[in-house]
């Protein structure tokens, strides 16, 4: 049976097999209620949405657990809403439709990151911050303002500066505690062009363009265009060579 949760910042709407729907506090006592509540409803699958983040402790929890979890796409989900003729949206109701769109579909959707590859997804969406607000100050000392306001606008960049930095090292670490993703960044610091920071983005294939962007620039970002479709193609390479030594 699966069960969807429908995720706010305070109450989770849950419903399994597209049931009544039952409500949970977002807090950790009521998502260790809700936990045994799945048990005893023999639930095999859980899905939810992005909700701005307001989502991670839930399913950071069900990730320990051995229930399976599905972030969904927001838009397959509304889309298969409407073909379904629901096209009011409420808490109640979001949490039925994706029960019932987790037990139409394979549930080939997006399954919910790690935690090391959340907190590496963390890093890099503060550094991205970080890196906008640079730019908006930098832009902001050529607008002719008084000396006092510039001197402010440059120390805040020199905190940035700093911030920034910390956020790079931070990132690093982080990922060199993931044998998998510091196998990626090997390959990816192999092709011309690629530098260290570049070489740390674990979620290249699955970034939108944007967010890559945002964080590198020039010959990086032609290069980074290359590696969202390197790693796949190098694993095929890869086994279809261990395959013809094989033979």
């Amino acid at each position: 049976m699966v069960a969807g949760i429908d995720v706010g910042k305070a109450p989770l709407d849950v419903s399994v097999a597209a049931g009544p729907v039952r409500c949970f506090a977002n807090s950790a006592p009521g998502i260790t209620a809700l936990l045994r509540w799945l048990q005893r409803a023999g639930v095999t699958v859980v899905v939810c949405e992005p909700t701005g983040g307001y989502e991670r402790q839930v399913v950071h929890r069900l990730q320990a657990t051995p229930l399976p979890v599905v972030v969904a796409h927001p838009n397959k989900v509304r889309v298969f809403a409407r073909a379904c003729g629901e096209e009011a949206k409420t808490d109640r109701l979001d949490a039925q439709v994706l029960s019932r769109f987790g037990t139409v579909f394979a549930l080939a959707g997006t399954q919910a990151p790690s935690p090391e590859r959340a907190l590496l997804q963390d890093v890099l969406r503060r550094r991205q911050q970080l890196v906008t607000q640079r730019v908006q100050e930098l832009n902001r000392l050529d607008t002719g303002l008084s000396p006092s306001v510039r001197r402010s606008i440059t120390r805040h960049l020199r905190w940035l500066d700093k911030e920034i930095e910390r956020l790079d090292q931070d990132y690093k670490a982080a990922l060199q505690r993931s044998p998998d993703l510091q196998a990626r960044a090997l390959l990816y610091r192999s092709l011309c062009g690629v530098g260290e920071l570049t070489a740390f983005l674990p979620e290249l294939g699955q970034l939108p363009g944007k967010s890559v962007t945002a964080l590198v620039n020039g010959a990086q970002s032609r290069a980074v265009a290359i590696i969202r479709h390197v790693w796949p193609v190098e694993r095929r390479r890869a086994t279809s060579h261990r395959s013809s030594k094989v033979n």
